[in-house]
């Protein structure tokens, strides 16, 4: 069972037009979404969906994306351009100096179990002489070739972080956080260069808050001193922003700043709801 989140449409997508236009997904553990933009760099789609709240044990659910793809006319089309985002726990960050493609599972042994017949893939990440490297379940990587052959394919954080780097002062501080109802990422940067990255699973906002403020402690980051920037499905009036706000004085939303422009339709729903997949369209 799939429930479904957001579903704009501009009034002036076409589906006869797909050869002109590039397709961005993000797939993770319970949660699935995708963004279609056009030559122009507008956004014209944007639709997602998430498992049931009972579904969400962290184990991944194939049946329920397949389900997705199936029912989706979008993702039937051909475009010009398809980008997938993989965005799941099993994931290391090897420096350039020491990364070895021959040594690429022994990378992820002691970090998280991996899902039974993985596939271990590595992305470079340029810009900060890196590479990532993670695990992709089998049966994922065959249902991608079934229905998107012709894709490109990185983990999210191959997107993300070269583009939360390009947001912060070379010499200062900053605390990134990706949320959503169920889980929370976490990046701290320190003189312009990436220093923490790392996912927790949430069942309340309570769990939101501990994670930055235990994460701001061991950097020894003082919250009234350095802005905590979030983005994701995360509203003003929402009980997890009312909660981190009295404890985090100098949060912030981070909004889109890339060049991808919404249509009327998404320009009534905050940049921050879909930055991931603007990011993942300028790697």
């Amino acid at each position: 069972m799939v429930e479904k989140g957001f579903d704009i449409e501009e009034e002036v997508y076409s589906r006869q037009h797909a050869a002109h236009q590039k397709l961005s997904i993000l797939i993770g553990m319970d949660s699935f979404s995708y963004v279609i933009v056009d030559n122009q760099q507008q956004l014209l789609v944007f639709r997602s969906f998430s498992q049931p709240q009972e579904g969400r044990l962290h184990r991944f659910h194939m049946t329920n994306w397949q389900t997705v793809f199936t029912e989706s006319d979008h993702l039937r089309q051909t475009f010009r351009e398809v980008r997938v985002a993989i965005d799941l726990p099993q994931i290391a960050l090897v420096p350039g100096s020491l990364y070895k493609p021959e040594a690429k599972q022994a990378y992820l042994q002691g970090i998280a179990s991996l899902p039974t017949a993985s596939n271990i893939k590595s992305d470079s990440v340029a810009s900060m002489d890196s590479f990532a490297v993670y695990a992709v379940p089998g049966a994922l990587e065959a249902m991608l070739d079934h229905y998107l052959p012709g894709r490109q394919q990185w983990h999210l954080y191959t997107a993300l972080i070269p583009h939360l780097q390009q947001r912060t002062a070379k010499t200062g501080t900053a605390v990134f956080a990706k949320i959503s109802s169920h889980k929370i990422n976490l990046f701290v940067f320190q003189h312009g260069q990436l220093t923490f990255a790392n996912a927790f699973p949430c069942v309340t906002g309570t769990d939101h808050l501990y994670y930055i403020l235990a994460v701001m402690e061991q950097f020894s980051l003082n919250p009234k001193e350095v802005p905590v920037q979030i983005f994701g499905h995360l509203l003003p009036d929402s009980a997890i922003f009312r909660q981190l706000s009295r404890y985090l004085p100098k949060i912030q939303f981070l909004e889109n700043n890339t060049p991808y422009q919404p249509g009327p339709k998404l320009k009534l729903h905050p940049g921050r709801f879909y930055l991931d997949h603007l990011t993942l369209l300028q790697v």
